[in-house]
């Protein structure tokens, strides 16, 4: 062997280089294969997004209820409306902020975040004109594409998260 030439671990081991590279190919093919099926396996921002989803399918069930109910001249009590708000602040608000800041960890996943925002309506329809939530899915957004860049983190910024009534979340 030459002194200029790098010796891949196949030749070492009597295998033509393109041998060992089709095998580590194959592999990650395979890989990725077995978990195409199981997207939130390669990003966490497949599973945001699926439990959003039921959130806010759920969220609308009780709200499509509670509207019927109204509409069929059955009296609404305040404990309906309440059980709806609190299925607001303590299950659809809080997939909305874990979603909004789960910055995706693959290309993949960052299109699948862009697109189902835009399915939603856009950003201001989807997250609404909250600046702080604004702001912190932008820095969900630029964690994503730094990491995935190989760029460092951008520094973490103070954010007070509120929610649409004006009540503060954590």
């Amino acid at each position: 062997m030459h002194d200029n030439v790098i010796a891949f671990p196949a030749q070492a081991e009597g295998r033509a280089p393109a041998t060992a590279t089709k095998q580590t190919i194959g592999a990650s093919i395979a890989r990725l294969g077995a978990l195409a099926g199981r997207p939130s396996e390669l990003d966490p921002v497949f599973a945001a997004i699926d439990a959003f989803r039921q959130a806010k399918a759920a969220f609308e069930q009780v709200t499509a209820d509670a509207e019927a109910a109204l509409e069929n001249g059955v009296c609404v009590n305040a404990e309906r409306w309440d059980a709806q708000d609190r299925f607001h602040d303590e299950v659809f608000w809080p997939s909305l902020l874990d979603l909004i800041s789960t910055p995706p960890a693959t290309l993949l996943g960052l299109a699948a975040l862009l697109a189902f925002v835009r399915e939603s309506g856009g950003v201001l329809d989807f997250i609404g004109d909250n600046d702080e939530n604004l702001a912190l899915f932008d820095r969900a957004i630029e964690r994503s594409v730094c990491a995935l860049a190989g760029l460092p983190a951008p520094p973490a910024p103070s954010i007070h998260l509120q929610g649409q009534g004006g009540g503060e979340h954590a």
